[in-house]
């Protein structure tokens, strides 16, 4: 059985939306502002409006995508979207799962809506398409996120997909046409796997900034043979590629996304973590 038919099984828990409670007031109900002010919110709506209207709010904020134009260049260059991620590990448990998922689905949502050709993947070491992987897996995940109607809206099982495969391999099977691309290379993956294995002291470097320059080299020899094309590089939340980029002659436009305050959210539940699990040894 594979991967993704195991998935079919699999319930992930639910992370409860908390609603602020807010005091009645009889003015008329409008639109959410988007430059967040409580006070003229909590005035805003009638009591009957206020819970959904708070949910919605509080759910924008979370998912909300901020941009940060890293480097500028001349359009001929093209443009890297730096798309920053959270992924799955084997320490993860259901919670901390389901929040990757939901983390996932914005970068695929966000995929949709910028609709490229070519996505560089974090540890890819093979280029791919949709044709390239097992056929039944492509079925079953066009089924899933096709929404059609009739079709149970498993919203649960779409996060444990892309919790498991990543939104660029998802994306990919949803879009015959993309190509994934390669951000490292099989031998160099596996020196590194070792290392880490054996608790090398060079760990660190090889995992930041080797990784970094070997995705930049496959972006740049891209770039090189189709200027002016825009692609996204997918890759984890923690690593830097301006000066990577910024060290060749004719870098293209780099601009980071990502969605920060469910990112900051779960970094600091991972460092409290961390923590307790440091002071119960």
């Amino acid at each position: 059985m594979s991967h993704l038919s195991k998935l079919t099984s699999v319930k992930l828990p639910k992370v409860p939306v908390e609603v602020p409670a807010a005091k009645s007031q009889d003015k008329p109900t409008r639109a959410i502002p988007t430059a967040p002010d409580l006070t003229e919110l909590l005035g805003a709506f009638t009591e009957h409006k206020k819970t959904a209207s708070f949910t919605r709010y509080f759910q924008f904020q979370a998912t909300a995508p901020k941009r940060v134009e890293e480097l500028k260049a001349p359009p001929q260059r093209g443009h890297v979207l730096f798309i920053r991620q959270m992924h799955k590990r084997p320490s993860f448990g259901p919670a901390q799962r389901n929040k990757v998922g939901l983390y996932q689905s914005l970068i695929l949502e966000q995929l949709e809506r910028e609709k490229p050709q070519h996505v560089f993947i974090e540890s890819l070491y093979k280029d791919l398409k949709a044709a390239d992987l097992d056929p039944g897996e492509v079925a079953l995940v066009r089924t899933i996120f096709a929404k059609k109607p009739g079709l149970v809206d498993n919203q649960e099982l779409r996060q444990g997909l892309l919790y498991q495969y990543g939104a660029g391999f998802i994306y990919a099977m949803l879009h015959p046409e993309v190509q994934l691309h390669r951000t490292i290379e099989k031998e160099v993956s596996d020196h590194i796997d070792a290392a880490i294995e054996h608790n090398d002291p060079d760990t660190g470097e090889l995992i930041l900034s080797t990784r970094e320059e070997l995705a930049t080299e496959q972006v740049m020899e891209f770039m090189r043979r189709h200027p002016s094309m825009r692609v996204v590089l997918i890759y984890g939340a923690a690593h830097e590629f301006k000066d990577d980029f910024k060290g060749y002659k004719n870098h293209p436009t780099l601009t980071s996304l990502s969605f920060p305050q469910l990112l900051n959210n779960f970094m600091n539940q991972q460092i409290q973590s961390a923590a307790n699990r440091e002071g119960s040894d």
